[in-house]
């Protein structure tokens, strides 16, 4: 049980640390959101939240690693890729780098994973998330880069290295240790752009462009392998059932390449006509 000139004095330690250690943002959430409950009654004592333990324990071992440092590099422009994301509720997620896209499908109910923590802040900063892992896969690719987004929380959250949303902070984090693990210095800067002229919401929206501009397939973090897949990739069993059964939304049946859908069902149901492949055939057929 704390009160609140304790939990001050240990964010004030902890924010100084990261001038040293920018990524460290994203690992004081916690201790805010007590400084928010404990400023009610400062001199009463508070219980911790049970998420600030594992936080805590990330900075001790960053603190007793004794590998803490930032290097004073000079002034330097940052590159702009024209790097463009974006995310749809109801469809999918989409980048853009100059004219080459990739985009990926949305898995009907992904709202409804991990707890129901998952929104469309957290679909966001999953396409930012993937943009940034693209861009650092490129062989041209500079070190110091500007990406566009049409969200403003995930624009200005990445300024702060972290936001109030649990999940999206989350994602935030697996793209600070990203970019720590890469052997070179790799700097992102994000811009925001209005979503009318945001490149990126065509490929979320299902609007894709020609197959020779696809961009490289990048790794998708283990945990969001549950919720989205990639465009370019078959319908899953899961996602055919849902089709067969008339749950998945509307405009993504619609837009999500159906001319590909339908020619797949197409070829499976020509291949072997199964109970299965026949009721796909005909629910596409009737789309």
């Amino acid at each position: 049980m704390h009160v609140l000139q304790v939990v001050l004095e240990l964010y004030g330690k902890l924010m100084h640390t990261c001038a040293a250690a920018p990524h460290g943002r994203a690992y004081l959430t916690g201790l805010e959101r007590m400084i928010a409950v404990c400023s009610k009654q400062p001199y009463l004592p508070h219980r911790p939240d049970i998420e600030i333990a594992p936080d805590l324990e990330w900075w001790s071992d960053l603190l007793q690693a004794g590998k803490v440092s930032h290097p004073i590099y000079p002034p330097r422009e940052f590159s702009n890729p024209l790097a463009f994301s974006d995310a749809s509720s109801g469809i999918g997620i989409g980048i853009v780098i100059g004219d080459r896209w990739r985009a990926w499908r949305l898995v009907p109910g992904w709202q409804t994973t991990h707890n129901g923590k998952r929104d469309i802040g957290w679909a966001e900063a999953i396409g930012f998330e993937l943009l940034v892992r693209t861009l650092a896969s490129l062989p041209d690719s500079s070190d110091s880069i500007i990406v566009h987004g049409d969200n403003t929380g995930v624009v200005e959250g990445w300024w702060r290295g972290r936001h109030r949303n649990k999940a999206v902070n989350g994602v935030f984090r697996h793209i600070h240790e990203f970019i720590q693990s890469i052997p070179r210095r790799f700097e992102v800067h994000t811009k925001y752009v209005a979503s009318k002229i945001n490149p990126a919401d065509g490929p979320s929206r299902g609007q894709y462009g020609p197959e020779h501009l696809l961009l490289p397939p990048v790794l998708v973090p283990d945990d969001t392998r549950d919720s989205i897949i990639d465009a370019t990739a078959p319908l899953t069993p899961t996602e055919l059932r849902l089709l067969r059964d008339g749950n998945y939304p509307p405009a993504a049946a619609k837009l999500i390449d159906r001319t590909r859908i339908r020619q797949q069902a197409f070829k499976r149901a020509r291949a072997a006509r199964t109970e299965e492949d026949e009721i796909v055939f005909n629910a596409i057929s009737s789309c």
